[in-house]
């Protein structure tokens, strides 16, 4: 049995798709709606309830109830992964109060992971564009070594200095990514005029994260000397997503 928990910001129609389509290669599949609002406790409590409920019931859809698994989004997946830590300790005022709520797997994309572990072997990390003011987000970072790729969307220069002014003095390699936050992105928003103001400024490697969904962006800042270049695309347009 598998729990759909949706992010910040989201619904339960946002994961409507994964849902249908996770039910139709045969699991039994809750879409939860949740309080995704701060300080996000309510989230994390209904999170628990739900695990409990899906245990208490899964027999009643052909479920199995000692394989209770967790599917969460941004802020779905962070509320996923404290239930999966704590479990009993979050509940709220559940409908169902037998059995635990600790789940028996998470699955989260887009949420909290342990920079230490490194289970996974990255290669480099690129943060959302969120990351740039998370001092300790920056740090576990750079305490791996590995190169970041850091995305400037929506932050105001002060906050660009200051991560760009720890991540190098640090000593990682650092590429600083123009990125507008919209999308798709217009061409008039692109800013490919702000990468050799980020080059000059920061005297370090600068790219492009492109939102446009065409190929000219990446191609006029290929002429101004860009070392990286990040493109958004979609494998399928009846996923959930902005792009």
């Amino acid at each position: 049995m598998i729990i759909v928990v949706h992010g910040y910001g989201g619904s339960r129609n946002t994961l409507i798709h994964l849902s249908s389509t996770l039910a139709a290669q045969g699991a039994v599949v809750f879409n939860l709606e949740v309080a995704m609002v701060e300080p996000f406790l309510p989230a994390i409590e209904q999170v628990s309830c739900a695990v409990r409920f899906a245990r208490a019931t899964a027999a009643t859809y052909g479920g199995d109830t000692s394989r209770i698994i967790l599917v969460g989004g941004s802020g779905g997946a962070a509320a996923s992964a404290v239930v999966g830590l704590a479990g009993d300790d979050f509940e709220g005022d559940c409908l169902v109060v037998e059995g635990s709520s600790l789940p028996d797997a998470i699955v989260g994309h887009e949420g909290p992971y342990d920079w230490a572990i490194r289970v996974y072997d990255p290669q480099r990390f690129d943060p959302a564009v969120l990351a740039i003011d998370n001092p300790d987000l920056l740090d576990a970072m750079t305490a791996t070594g590995l190169p970041i790729m850091l995305s400037t969307g929506m932050s105001p220069t002060d906050e660009i200095d200051t991560a760009v002014e720890r991540i190098q003095k640090s000593g990682v390699p650092l590429a600083v990514m123009q990125c507008t936050s919209i999308y798709p992105c217009p061409p008039e928003l692109v800013g490919i005029n702000l990468i050799p103001t980020f080059r000059k400024r920061y005297d370090c490697a600068v790219g492009l994260s492109d939102h446009s969904a065409t190929i000219y962006p990446g191609l006029a800042a290929a002429t101004l000397g860009i070392e990286v270049l990040e493109v958004h695309l979609t494998l399928s347009r009846g996923m959930f997503g902005p792009d």
